[in-house]
């Protein structure tokens, strides 16, 4: 299910800098993404992945994290700037990519955050039975242990900045009406 409004200050945070995020991104060479999953998966294809920080790394994934977060410094201080973060990573779609139907089962009540950076109006997501796509510059929310899915119908690449929120820290923010300075 979709979280409306995405809370702050990861909201506020990721849209005030999302010019920054993207000019990093753009700087990244084709050959700095890694496929999103081996095909041996049947899980993903015509997606790619540049990750910063992750608790949980599939067991396929071989990334140099260090070198990702020396490469998009200002995407990695989300991490630091930003309590409860915990995944920090760059999606990108192809045109005619899909990622198939899924949950995530990693860590239970924590948020997925997407911030559209490159967007075409036939990227869509799906979670549970609503379809959104991305804007750019604007974040949308999601419990990612619902099921959910990407479709992309468009013929213009779509980027996004992924950041997953523990769920301690959003129950904090629901507790006291907000969470108030870096971690």
């Amino acid at each position: 299910m979709f979280v409306d409004p995405v809370p702050d200050p990861w909201c506020a945070y990721l849209e005030a800098n999302w010019q920054t995020f993207l000019a990093e991104t753009q700087a990244l060479l084709p050959t700095q993404w890694i496929d999103w999953a081996p095909p041996v998966h049947n899980y993903a294809f015509g997606a790619a992945l540049v990750p910063l920080t992750m608790k949980y790394v599939p067991p396929w994934l071989r990334a140099d994290f260090a070198a990702h977060r020396r490469l998009c410094p200002a995407i990695a201080r989300i991490a630091s700037d930003l309590p409860g973060v915990y995944t920090v990573c760059l999606s990108r779609m192809a045109p005619g990519a899909r990622v198939a139907a899924h949950s995530d089962h990693e860590e239970p009540g924590f948020l997925r955050i997407h911030l559209g950076l490159e967007v075409d109006p036939l990227a869509r997501f799906r979670c549970e039975r609503e379809w959104r796509s991305w804007q750019a510059g604007r974040c949308f929310a999601f419990h990612a242990e619902r099921e959910h899915e990407v479709v992309h119908d468009g013929t213009r690449p779509r980027i996004a900045l992924l950041v997953d929120v523990d769920a301690d820290s959003l129950a904090r923010h629901r507790t006291t009406g907000g969470v108030t300075g870096a971690r």
